[in-house]
């Protein structure tokens, strides 16, 4: 039986600035964001054995707050029709967090964050962007935003679904924040400037040479 009340998902997209964005939501006091972040909860076939161990992502949490989590996985084309199924079945009020980049920004990231993960893609992995693109149709999927929205769109209403272009987030970021607070139905929380920042970023991604692999 469903045990948590989920009141907002970031379903996505990877390499996109979500990390960011999810780390300043977090600080909101009106929310209780999951730890971990990621949970992919829905992507299992059987998540309904599960939801002890999904209500603990959420035992942080005080009264009052809404719960959220964000797994870029659910927009993976693996996944996103079994989860938006899931989740528009199961929680047909729920508020949908899309954040995006610009999509050749997105795939060099994807492609930094391979070589940085570099042992758990295998010896294998490719070293030219283009090899890549080829041989991964997965990094190209990612950003195709449109293909990825469309499992959603289809079975939640408008109101219900925001996107994020995280550029203008990094021009204005507290008013992208304010946005997103207004849209989940929340108050508006102010941070100071040196609160922004940006997480995970690619910048901080080194990348492997053939001799070491």
């Amino acid at each position: 039986m469903n045990s948590v009340p989920l009141y907002f998902v970031v379903p996505g997209f990877g390499k996109s600035g979500t990390t960011s964005i999810c780390h300043m939501l977090a600080r909101h006091p009106g929310i209780c964001f999951s730890n971990p972040k990621e949970p992919n909860f829905f992507t299992e076939e059987n998540y309904t054995d599960n939801w002890d161990a999904y209500s603990r992502a959420f035992s942080h949490g005080a009264p009052g707050q809404v719960k959220g989590e964000a797994s870029t996985r659910y927009t993976s084309p693996v996944y996103e029709e079994l989860v938006s199924a899931h989740l528009s079945r199961l929680y047909p009020e729920l508020k949908l967090l899309f954040v995006v980049r610009e999509p050749i920004a997105r795939i060099e990231s994807s492609f930094r964050e391979m070589h940085f993960r570099g042992p758990e893609y295998g010896f294998d992995a490719p070293f030219l962007i283009e090899e890549a693109l080829e041989s991964l149709p997965m990094m190209k999927q990612g950003s195709q935003y449109w293909a990825r929205l469309k499992p959603y769109m289809q079975k939640f209403p408008d109101e219900q679904i925001h996107i994020v272009i995280f550029e203008d987030y990094v021009r204005s970021s507290q008013e992208t924040l304010d946005a997103i607070f207004s849209f989940l139905g929340l108050h508006t929380f102010v941070f100071s400037p040196e609160e922004f920042v940006q997480l995970n970023s690619e910048k901080t991604k080194l990348q492997d040479t053939r001799l070491l692999r």
